[in-house]
Parts: C-alpha cells; structure tokens; sequence
C-alpha cells in the first residue's frame, strides 16, 4: 500500500445512486455502471463513492470520472465534483480485503490530524486478475 496526500482536480462524473447489502457489493457496483457506460458519450475510469457505510449495507454512488460533461439521462445523474486534497492509497488486493486500505486511509488522516471532508471513493483501475486481484486507488477527500 502506497500513502500519500493528493491534489484531486475538478471532476465531471456520472452516476447513479444504490444501497447495498455488503455482501453482495462488488456485483452491485458492477451492475449499477453498465447503464452509465451505454450513455452517448460517456467513456472513463470507473469509480464507487460510499456515502453512508452501515454494519450490513451501505448507500453508494457508482459512476464514471467523464473526460467531458453529458447530459443526465432517466437515473443517471452528471455532477460537478470540486477539486480537494485528499488521503490517497493505492491498494492492489482482492476485493474483500480493499477495506484495509478503506482503514489506512482513515488511520493517516486521523494521526496526522487532518479532518475527512467528505465520503470516500474508489478509483478502478482494470478489472480484476483471475485471482481476483485489482489495482483500486482510496480517496478520503480533506477539509483544508
């Protein structure tokens, strides 16, 4: 794992919005993208964004970072996402262990004294390998 602090530049995203149960989390992120990715226009690195992280589910977005701004489309939403420092971890692992990049990324903020200023996200980077090994980068956005 790879800490770091990052500059996070303004984003177009979109996406849409979901709770899961988190057992059953990674398929419902993967399913929630593919109506994004069959916009017109829409091409990008996939992201999941968890906005409240309960003992058995969560409420999450699952979206696309867009190269250009499109236009919503039914369920699909398109937002402005403003630039800000955050705690970033590179994490490469399976799936079910990413949360200990999820808790490193907390740990750093927390022993150097930075404040979290909003959800954290995943940035995919590829699918995962046959072992189920992927390369998933944590945001954990700042207040500064």
């Amino acid at each position: 794992m790879e800490i770091s602090i990052a500059a996070v530049p303004t984003q177009w995203v979109a996406y849409r919005s979901a709770t899961s149960t988190l057992q059953c989390l990674g398929n419902n992120i993967q399913s929630t993208l593919g109506p994004i990715y069959g916009m017109s226009g829409v091409s990008g690195t996939p992201y999941a964004r968890y906005l409240e992280w309960r003992d058995v589910d969560c409420d999450f977005q699952a979206g696309v970072l867009l190269r250009a701004r499109v236009h919503p489309q039914g369920d699909i939403s398109v937002d402005l996402y403003n630039a800000c420092k955050a705690v970033r971890v590179a994490f490469r692992g399976t799936y079910e262990d990413r949360y200990q990049a999820h808790e490193a990324a907390r740990a750093h903020a927390l022993e150097n004294g930075m404040e979290v200023g909003g959800p954290l996200w995943e940035v995919f980077d590829g699918p995962p390998d046959a072992e189920g090994v992927a390369k998933v980068v944590i945001y954990l956005p700042l207040v500064t």
